[in-house]
Order: structure tokens, then C-alpha cells, then sequence
């Protein structure tokens, strides 16, 4: 695949992948929507439907592209993603609100640690969409989301490798 071709690819990834972190924002527990009932107002089927069908978007770009590690780790972190609100769709009663607002959280910080590390790691220089919010860089994410202590205090590597499980294993407890 020619270098035009591959930057015309990833920029289209990082542009939806701007979009769900928006919906992702949408959902993040603060404190005006724990008011109102918190995560879960958001947490709809057709909302959950609509942001799988945009990773899949994602996933079917990414499947264009050469399978370097950072293509083949986000393809991962995304299938999680996908899994889990596949799960949530069809269960999401099993699940208290207090899960769904740490799922929400969880699900921001991931589809910004995924952005961050394409940029990083493919050498991209990224065109944001004033459409969609900014994706925050990575030492703000840790902060908003309150993961400084955890394993994603690391590089990006390790929060990608460490998301995939923990995205695993909030979807597995139910």
C-alpha cells in the first residue's frame, strides 16, 4: 500500500475513532449526569448498536492496512470494546450502575489511549474533526479517569496491553 494510501487509512481511523470517544464522552459518569441516573441513561441499545457499528468501521479500515503490532494490538483493544458492548446490549440489567459508570469510564479512556498511541506509534500527525471533541492526551486521560496508580501509568504499550484485559474482564463478570 502506498505511504499517501496508508496516512489517507489511518487519518479515517482516528477521525471515527474521535467520533466514539465523543460517545464515550456522552457517557462519562460526571457529576450532572450521575443526577439524572449516571451512565446508564446513555447505555441504550440502539446507542450501543451505533457505536459498534462505527468500531466495525474501524476495524474494516484497519483490516486494509499491513498488521504491524500497533494495527494488531488496537484491532484487539477494538474486538474487546465490541464484545463488551455487545454484552451490555444484551445484559445490561445484570450490571448495577455503579459497574456501568466504571464501564463508561473505562471505555473513554480507552478509545483515548487508542488514538494517542496510533498517533505515537504510526507517526501520524492527525487532523482532528471540529465535529467530534478533541481526544485529550494521555497524562490528562489518566488524570480524568483516575488511572495515575494503575498499570496505564506506563507507556503506551502497556496501557494497551492492560486494557484489552481489563475490557476482557468487565464484560466476563456478568
Amino acid at each position: 500500500m502506498k505511504t499517501e494510501s496508508k496516512i489517507q487509512f489511518y487519518n479515517e481511523v482516528l477521525t471515527l475513532n474521535q467520533r466514539v470517544h465523543t460517545a464515550f464522552g456522552d457517557m462519562f459518569p460526571h457529576a450532572g449526569l450521575l443526577q439524572i441516573g449516571g451512565s446508564r441513561k446513555f447505555m441504550q441499545k440502539a446507542y450501543l448498536s451505533h457505536l459498534k457499528k462505527i468500531i466495525t468501521e474501524i476495524l474494516s479500515i484497519l483490516g486494509k492496512c499491513d498488521a504491524s503490532e500497533p494495527v494488531a494490538k488496537t484491532v484487539k483493544l477494538w474486538n474487546e470494546i465490541v464484545d463488551l458492548l455487545s454484552r451490555l446490549e444484551l445484559h445490561s440489567d445484570n450490571f448495577s450502575d455503579n459497574d456501568i459508570n466504571g464501564i463508561a469510564v473505562t471505555l473513554y479512556f480507552a478509545s483515548g489511549t487508542i488514538w494517542n498511541y496510533l498517533v505515537e506509534k504510526l507517526q501520524i500527525t492527525p487532523v482532528p474533526d471540529k465535529r467530534y471533541v478533541l481526544v485529550e492526551p494521555v497524562p490528562v486521560l489518566l488524570k480524568m479517569t483516575n488511572k495515575c496508580d494503575g498499570p496505564f501509568a506506563n507507556v503506551l504499550d502497556n496501557a494497551i496491553d492492560s486494557l484489552i484485559v481489563e475490557i476482557h474482564s468487565l464484560g466476563s463478570r456478568k
